[in-house]
Formats: structure tokens, C-alpha cells, sequence
């Protein structure tokens, strides 16, 4: 990009200030990242990938690890020289390339927003989207929606512009290979056009919507199908499909839990948009044109409110652009702050809510800090026996402690054992020279009592636990806001157990 604004630069600050504190990772992210580790460090060497030494995972493609590997590996040939060298960076590289690609895909459509609404609307989007925290925490994380949260708002920007085809092409991009959900969002989105003519739907041919699908999904599928199958040893495999009928056909989503329907809109948006939220609504007095931009968004989470399954990263596509409401409204009372005092006091308002977003911000990511104590563990464990890296060590990590934080990035010492083998009997465990244990639901030390009485314990790793919210119970407390912020309650979770001496 030429010319890059200051408050392009504060977006992709935010996004290294969430990398840099939570470098972990956690169960939802493993696949991408552990496939990329695997690219990089196992080649063609199909049979030491992770999917294949623990099978069971419902199939992802391989286009986001590929990218990543690909722009990630004249970083793995510097660091082959570097030794020693640890792969914990190498974890912060690959999450740092994907970060930088979304928060690219999104500087250049709060540019599309910019030719759109203007310019103060831009630098308001870039200013409050970089101030929350759920954008830049996700911008990292290597999940399915954050690769399409890259082609997303791509589509939406060259949609913005009017360039109606391009933006269909990255849309059907996003949906094919990541998140086929993703036909709510773009459906309603491009439905107007369609309707208005703007993009004919038969006719003439090489000009219609069906020829732009056609002439983008079967590119995809005639590239990427033989790669997935390659990479998943079945013919065909097309990830998504098999994505679409755990979820919808089979309906099997409500196995990893359910919330109620409206849970996105009284949960995860207000968490997600902060005060934001409530400039929805007040954006079309001040500028019909938000319209078109916010209706498509909003009948997508109240679409995919059907399925029971819901997480807040399913709808992260639509923060950036339930964004720009609030900073539509700002802009408006700053270009007429000279005409009242209303104005003039109401704009500084915008101060007010950024600086709101960052208390919140700075509060989720001290909670977000302790949510990877199997990583911590781990790390803690090498970091302590570094003087033995060279000799066989055998670590087993159990499924608690595998799902927050542990990757294959995270294991350092070529010659040592680290087994993440499920369901195996008090017996199977003895022989492992190093236990990481861990537990929410009961103390760890009647767990390690009950089930563990060949190891003892060396650490134990705390985690978060909750938010504990303090109301006011007073006049006086109201009086004092900073008493008033949430505290973060941590916990016991994770233990790292050594083998005794017989």
C-alpha cells in the first residue's frame, strides 16, 4: 500500500500486542497449526504428520498451512542455520504472517470504506476495530475462519467498489475451501445485485454469475482436491463436504455443546463490538448508505443462530463490518462540530468509547494470558531439564493439557519422547519419564492422589479460572470506577508430574 495512514499502523501494533502476550494456542487451532509445523519440518514425509500419528479430526484443507508454509519457509532455512534454535519462535512467526494478512485484507477494506464513506469514517473503523480485542486476538489464530476472515473482507471490499465479479470470485474462495456457513453471509450480500441485474444470471453467458461460479470452483477443486486427498490418503476428499455433513446433515455440531438462539446477539456481539454495538441503529439517521453494508452481516448471525453450536469465532467475519456504524456516526458529529455545541460535546465521545474498549481490551487479554497452562507447563518442564535436551526423555501429555497450548511447535528436544496417546491405564503411564496433567473439574492434587502415585509432583501451572464482577453497593463506589473493573480469578490447572525413584 502506498501512503500508510498512522492509524493503519495501530491495527497491526494491536495485533502483534495480542501474538507477543498469548503466543499459545488451543485445541480449535491445531489442525492449521499443526500441519504447517508438519510442512515445514516433515516435508514429504506424509506419515509423521500429526492427523496421521493421532487420527480422528474431521478433515480441514490444506490451503491455509500451505500459504503459511510456503511464505514461513525461508524463515525455517535461516533458522536449520541457528542452532540452537527455538521452535517456540517459529510458532510466533507463523502465526505472525497470518496475522499480517488479515489485518492487511482488512486495512484495505477499511480503504474500500474510505472510497465509500470517507475518509474520517476510515481512520474512526481502523482506530476502534484496532482498540477491541477480539479482532487482533483472532487476527493470529489458526483457525479455519480466520483464513476466510482473510478472503472475506477482500470480497467485501471489492464489493464495495463495485466490482461486483472480483468480489463474487473471493467469496466463493472463501466459502469452497473454508467455511461454506459463509453462503448466509454472501448470499444477502450479493442477492440485491443479482435481483437489480447488476450481474446478469444466465445471460449472456461469459458475463454471468453462473460462469464466474463456474469458472472459480472448478479451478479450486481441480487444484486443491488432489492436494487434500494426497495430504488425507483418501480419494476424493473435499474437506468442507465432509465439514458440511458433520454439521448439518449429520447435525452432529451440538457435540461440543449448545447455546440458546439468541446467544450471539446478547452474548457474543456485545463482548465482540463492546459500545460499538448500540451505534447500529443510530448509523442510518446519519448515512443511509450503511445499510446495504450491515443488513447482509446482521441476517447471517441470525441465520447461523440456528445451529445449536455456537462460539463467537464463528461470526468474527462480521465485527469489521458492524464496525463501521459507530465509526460512521463519529465522523458525522466531527464534520459538523461547528455547527452546535451538541455536536462539539458529542464527538468527544469517541474518545470516551475507545478508551472504554481498551480497559475492556486490556481485561480479556490478562484473562486470555492464563488460558494456555499446557503450553506454560511444557515449556515450563523443558526449560527446567534443559541441561538434559541431548538424553532420552519420555514426556506423555494428557488431553487437557494438549488442548491449551501444547504444539508440535512447542516440543524443543529432538531426543526426546512426547506422546499425547489417549485412554492408556495408570500402568501404561509409568513407564513415561514426565507427566502433564490437567484438570477444570476436579483438584488436581486428588487427581494426582487417585490416579498418578508413581509420579510426583514438580509444578503446579495456574490457569484462568472467571471473571469475578464487583457491582457497586454503593453511591461512593461509582464515585471510584477503577474499583469496579473485573478481577481475574486463576486456578490450579495443569501439573507437571516426574517419574519417582524406584
Amino acid at each position: 500500500m502506498d501512503d500508510i495512514y498512522g492509524s493503519e499502523w495501530v491495527v497491526f501494533i494491536s495485533m502483534l500486542v495480542q501474538l507477543i502476550l498469548t503466543p499459545g494456542t488451543k485445541v480449535e487451532e491445531s489442525f492449521n497449526l499443526q500441519a504447517t509445523h508438519d510442512l515445514l519440518y516433515h516435508g514429504t514425509n506424509l506419515s509423521a504428520y500429526d492427523h496421521h500419528e493421532f487420527p480422528g479430526v474431521v478433515p480441514r484443507t490444506f490451503a491455509g498451512p500451505l500459504v503459511l508454509a510456503t511464505v514461513a519457509s525461508p524463515l525455517r532455512a535461516w533458522q536449520a542455520t541457528m542452532q540452537p534454535f527455538n521452535k517456540m519462535w517459529m510458532q510466533l512467526m507463523v502465526r505472525g504472517i497470518l496475522g499480517s494478512l488479515v489485518v492487511l485484507s482488512f486495512l484495505r477494506f477499511a480503504r474500500a470504506i474510505q472510497w465509500y464513506l470517507g475518509r474520517e469514517v476510515a481512520t474512526n473503523l481502523r482506530i476502534l476495530v484496532a482498540s477491541q480485542f477480539h479482532f487482533s486476538f483472532y487476527a493470529s489464530r489458526t483457525l479455519p475462519n480466520t483464513f476466510a476472515l482473510v478472503l472475506v473482507l477482500y470480497s467485501i471490499s471489492l464489493w464495495l467498489e463495485d466490482d461486483l465479479k472480483g468480489a463474487a470470485r473471493w467469496a466463493i474462495a472463501a466459502t469452497i475451501l473454508f467455511r461454506f456457513e459463509l453462503v448466509l453471509l454472501f448470499f444477502p450480500l450479493f442477492a440485491p445485485s443479482l435481483l437489480r441485474g447488476h450481474i446478469p444470471l444466465l445471460s449472456p453467458l461469459n458475463q454471468s454469475a453462473i460462469w464466474v461460479a463456474a469458472t472459480t470452483v472448478l479451478p479450486l477443486i481441480v487444484f486443491f482436491l488432489p492436494i487434500d486427498s494426497l495430504f488425507w490418503s483418501r480419494w476424493p476428499c473435499w474437506p468442507e463436504a465432509e465439514v458440511i455433513r458433520f454439521n448439518v446433515l449429520d447435525n452432529r455440531s451440538h457435540e461440543y455443546g449448545t447455546s440458546p438462539a439468541l446467544w450471539y446477539f446478547y452474548s457474543a456481539l456485545p463482548r465482540a463490538l463492546l459500545g460499538s454495538i448500540v451505534f447500529i441503529p443510530l448509523s442510518l439517521i446519519f448515512d443511509l448508505r450503511v445499510f446495504p453494508l450491515i443488513a447482509p452481516a446482521l441476517s447471517f448471525v441470525a441465520m447461523y443462530s440456528v445451529l445449536p453450536h455456537k462460539e463467537l469465532r464463528f461470526i468474527m467475519y462480521v465485527i469489521p463490518v458492524l464496525s463501521v456504524p459507530a465509526a460512521v456516526v463519529f465522523a458525522r458529529l466531527y464534520l459538523n462540530r461547528h455547527k452546535s455545541l451538541f455536536y462539539r460535546v458529542s464527538a468527544w465521545f469517541f474518545y470516551a468509547l475507545v478508551a472504554s474498549n481498551l480497559a475492556a481490551n486490556a481485561v480479556f487479554t490478562l484473562a486470555a494470558v492464563g488460558n494456555y497452562p499446557g503450553g506454560d507447563a511444557l515449556s515450563w518442564l523443558q526449560h527446567s531439564q534443559r541441561y538434559d535436551k541431548a538424553r532420552f526423555r519420555s514426556v506423555h501429555i494428557d488431553v487437557y493439557a494438549a488442548q491449551t497450548g501444547v504444539s508440535r511447535f512447542y516440543e524443543s528436544y529432538p531426543a526426546w519422547e512426547y506422546n499425547k496417546t489417549e485412554g492408556l491405564s495408570p500402568q501404561d503411564l509409568t513407564r513415561f519419564d514426565f507427566l502433564i496433567v490437567g484438570s477444570d473439574s476436579e483438584p488436581l492434587k486428588a487427581l494426582i492422589d487417585r490416579d498418578y502415585p508413581g509420579h510426583r509432583p514438580m509444578v503446579m501451572i495456574r490457569g484462568f479460572s472467571s471473571l469475578k464482577y464487583r457491582l457497586p453497593k454503593s453511591f461512593t463506589d461509582l464515585l471510584h470506577p477503577l474499583a469496579l473493573i473485573p478481577s481475574i480469578e486463576m486456578a490450579e490447572r495443569v501439573v507437571v508430574l516426574k517419574k519417582r525413584d524406584e
